[in-house]
């Protein structure tokens, strides 16, 4: 069975082209950039503390304005979405751009085998989603709307004369990914190429939205009544979201 998340991820996988099925990145497609992170550079500086970067100190702001500003994070347990711990990049990276862009941050999580019941999905999605408030390099700060479900990024003109690429950024998220106790591994993509189809991820998030949504309905009230229930249309379209409802019914009956 598949995961409720798996068609999403999918489609993620269409649009970029990345190696869900274990196809070398290089034989998918030529605007994708596996970023290997070299042991030997020094980590870049976490500014948790005072991670402010002004208006008047950055060099530009990736998602400004009314351009693309997305930042998705997704669970899984599917063997046949092949995932290890790998960043992405599809567009110009850090030091290469000069104006502002769109950007998008796209995570998905392989679950370790011990964290594979669904019922504790929707917290699992709750942590995840709570890193992103957690990774602070030094000059590159994100401003997140969580009502808009948007992420933009400032960087600073002193971030990237130092070096800062997505590289390092990459790094710091997989890091914190792998505090969350049920996280085997973590692949991460930004976005940042002007011709890429954002308007296609932005139906993504909504989709992933809704299907959020119902699992939290669906946990929240057990014995609730499908046939009346304004979410029934999203139980009836993702696989596995009617299953877990039912499972979930007979453990409450059961307790």
């Amino acid at each position: 069975m598949k995961d409720i998340y798996d068609d999403l991820i999918l489609q993620i996988g269409a649009l970029t082209h990345m190696p869900w099925q274990d196809i070398p990145y290089q034989d998918s497609c030529q605007t994708i950039s596996a970023l290997h992170f070299d042991e030997k550079m020094l980590p870049w500086p976490d500014d948790r503390n005072n991670g402010i970067v002004l208006k008047h100190d950055m060099t530009y702001e990736l998602g400004n304005g009314s351009l693309p500003a997305i930042g998705m994070e997704f669970l899984t347990s599917n063997p046949q979405i092949a995932l290890r711990d790998e960043v992405f990049l599809v567009g110009k990276d850090l030091p290469e751009i000069t104006v502002h862009q769109p950007f998008a941050r796209i995570v998905i999580l392989k679950l370790k085998e011990s964290y594979l019941q669904q019922e504790q999905w929707y917290r699992m999605k709750h942590d995840a989603e709570n890193v992103k408030y957690r990774v602070n390099p030094h000059g590159y700060m994100p401003c997140i709307s969580a009502s808009r479900h948007r992420e933009q990024i400032r960087v600073s003109k002193e971030a990237l004369s130092q070096g800062l690429t997505f590289q390092q950024v990459g790094q710091m998220y997989l890091q914190a990914y792998h505090k969350l106790p049920f996280v085997e591994f973590a692949t991460i993509l930004f976005i940042t190429d002007l011709s890429f189809p954002f308007q296609e991820l932005e139906k993504i998030l909504l989709r992933q939205n809704q299907i959020t949504e119902a699992l939290d309905h669906v946990l929240k009230d057990f014995n609730m009544d499908c046939s009346s229930c304004n979410l029934k249309t999203i139980c009836d379209e993702v696989e596995g979201m009617k299953e877990l409802h039912f499972q979930t019914s007979k453990q409450d009956i059961k307790e």
